[in-house]
């Protein structure tokens, strides 16, 4: 179990810019547009209004979270706190910042391969694609001081699981063991304590594969959270992990894509 303060996060940021948008990232595990072993999980920045990452696809499955700002993603109005799943290989998209610009975390258990634009990397997608899921997440609503509430949002037969979490005022309480593959739980309002340090908005939690129920302690605020947790291995492509760390590491940036 590992517990992430956004401001752990100060030392590992990254900017990127191409024509089209420009992304400020903070970094919670791995690193952004490069291949490597291990998760990779993200607070992305759109700042600048119509910067619009454009339909695409990756080679792993992803959620991707809305906590800032607003826009479009794909047709739909994307503000706070909306979420989305796509599984490897379905495209998805695009991502328009609205008029206070966009911020999203991208959460994935194996980092991206590359970036593949649509549609002219339809031909690298194996069979049909996949899922692509959708929700809502409300994080002003509260429990009384001492609860807790454990609701499921997306619950899929191969582990693909979303869950909202609350906890009352200094109340303790527990996640969900992970039963299929990894898990990340966002602190989207109020606050946890963990070891005596305190890990308030935009703090992270990650649970690995075949991890126990993580046990939660809220601080005075209480503390909404939301649990975002990956398939069982399969044989559909990019669920696979030990597959994902054999692929080639010549990773794939957007076209035009430079750090400054």
């Amino acid at each position: 179990m590992r517990y992430i303060s956004h401001a752990d996060t100060d030392d590992h940021r990254q900017a990127f810019q191409t024509r089209d948008f420009m992304t400020l990232t903070r970094c919670y595990l791995g690193v952004a547009a490069t291949f490597h072993q291990g998760p990779q999980a993200m607070l992305v920045e759109m700042p600048t209004k119509g910067s619009t990452i454009h339909p695409h696809f990756h080679d792993v499955d992803q959620f991707q979270i809305i906590v800032r700002g607003g826009g479009k993603l794909g047709s739909a109005d994307a503000k706070p706190v909306c979420f989305h799943y796509a599984d490897a290989y379905s495209p998805y998209g695009p991502i328009v910042a609205g008029d206070e610009g966009i911020a999203f975390y991208t959460l994935r258990l194996a980092c991206e391969g590359g970036y593949f634009p649509m549609p002219g990397s339809r031909h690298l997608i194996p069979g049909k694609p996949g899922r692509v899921l959708t929700g809502y997440f409300d994080p002003q609503s509260t429990v009384a001081a001492g609860q807790s509430t454990v609701n499921d949002i997306i619950n899929q037969p191969d582990g693909v699981r979303v869950t909202d979490i609350r906890l009352g005022a200094n109340a303790r309480g527990n996640g969900i063991a992970s039963t299929a593959g990894g898990q990340y739980y966002l602190v989207l309002g109020g606050s946890l304590i963990q070891a005596g340090l305190e890990y308030g908005e935009l703090a992270m939690v990650q649970n690995e594969a075949g991890g126990p129920a993580p046990a939660f302690a809220a601080g005075v605020n209480g503390a909404a959270l939301l649990m975002l947790q990956f398939a069982l291995p399969s044989a559909r492509p990019g669920s696979d992990l030990l597959l994902l760390a054999k692929r080639n590491p010549e990773y794939v940036k957007p076209e035009g894509l430079v750090d400054v």
